[in-house]
């Protein structure tokens, strides 16, 4: 429940070690959600339904790890909202920011496929940022949607 950036450690080997294990004891294996009435956690990287009733679910880190994905790719962890600019305007937004920093590398070559995975990135991130939990992907359709074709994700968000 307070997964961010600065809970996620690097070894010596540069693998990331997930830390602050904190609220995960109120998990027992056979346990998918609870409710607790305290609100710990860093806001920005915690999940509505946490912060507005208390409820934890499987669902509550993969809107931390949109909000994570969000922050790497664009600098920041602001999204938009169902009230804001559009999902598609926020992605073209963020492509123009990366192409025009990568136009000023005058040896950069892969240009295209590298906007195409900030592309899928973000698409990912938005995904894990949706409101509504139950629209959030698992784990394993996270990674699924990083090892399939571009025009499978593309077919899939317009299924979403």
């Amino acid at each position: 429940m307070d997964l961010k950036p600065a809970n996620i450690l690097l070894d010596n080997n540069m693998v990331p070690k997930i830390a602050d294990f904190g609220l995960s004891r109120l998990f027992s294996e056979e346990k998918t959600w609870t409710c607790t009435t305290s609100r710990d956690g860093t806001l920005g990287y915690m999940a509505p339904e946490y912060i507005n009733r208390g409820l934890i679910t499987t669902k509550s880190d993969i809107f931390s790890f949109g909000v994570i994905i969000i922050e790497i790719v664009t600098g920041h962890r602001d999204y938009p909202d169902e009230t804001e600019i559009s999902s598609q305007e926020f992605i073209e937004l963020i492509i123009n920011n990366w192409r025009n920093s990568l136009e000023k590398s005058q040896c950069y070559t892969s240009f295209e496929n590298d906007c195409q995975k900030i592309r899928r990135c973000i698409q990912i991130g938005l995904l894990c940022v949706k409101l509504d939990r139950s629209k959030r992907p698992t784990t394993s359709q996270i990674i699924k949607m990083l090892h399939e074709p571009e025009g499978a994700a593309s077919a899939k968000r317009k299924e979403t």
